[in-house]
């Protein structure tokens, strides 16, 4: 796989300072997750970006260990746990491809909005599957854009060799759906909270 984390370094600031597209459905996505949650769990959270998501949960799980491969992504959320107080977080600088954890380490795992970003989606459900405990959730909002999207995917593409666009796999909601399923996870709820985006909330058995 490419390294694109200078890319998303680059945008670090700029993302940072975005707001929630719809702070609505980022609520509700809040809300079900936290349904989940209780104080002695331990949380993988992949592709965290500035930390929003893991330190709004940090006070209702024991630990998070939250990774992201662009450095000043890193930086930035670990300034936001500072500023915050929060201390039950540790910041990783690590790719999904480095990531390596003991079997059944985690009772969650997170990944939100980066799984369409991977070139090869179904290994790293199998490293989450691994790293999930019998019975962990796997909770990811993912953007499929596979469908209502395919046509920009020769533009899209040109714009990522050029390096002004960053990597996307283009999948359908069924198509990750079926990958989740593939890789031994039960899905216990699934919602559709726009035409490209869904949130889905997996156990292992």
């Amino acid at each position: 796989m490419s390294d694109q984390s200078h890319f998303w370094s680059n945008t670090a600031d700029k993302y940072s300072r975005k707001p929630v597209p719809n702070q609505e459905v980022y609520e509700k996505k809040l809300k079900l997750t936290q349904e989940l949650l209780n104080s002695e769990m331990k949380i993988l959270e992949i592709g965290c970006g500035t930390g929003t998501t893991a330190l709004i949960h940090a006070p209702l799980v024991s630990q998070i260990i939250a990774t992201d491969f662009s450095k000043k992504m890193i930086q930035i959320a670990k300034h936001k746990a500072v500023t915050q107080n929060i201390s039950n977080i540790e910041f990783k600088e690590e790719s999904v491809q480095e990531m390596s954890y003991s079997k059944n380490e985690f009772d969650v795992i997170m990944a939100h909005s980066i799984l369409h970003l991977v070139e090869n989606k179904e290994e790293v459900l199998a490293k989450i599957y691994h790293y999930l405990k019998p019975g962990g959730y796997f909770i990811s909002s993912t953007g499929c854009v596979g469908g209502v999207l395919k046509l920009f995917k020769p533009i899209w593409y040109i714009g990522y060799k050029l390096g002004k666009l960053p990597f996307i796999n283009f999948f359908t909601k069924e198509d990750f759906v079926k990958d989740v399923t593939n890789s031994g996870l039960k899905i216990e709820a699934r919602w559709d909270p726009t035409k490209v985006d869904i949130f889905l909330i997996g156990v292992k058995p």
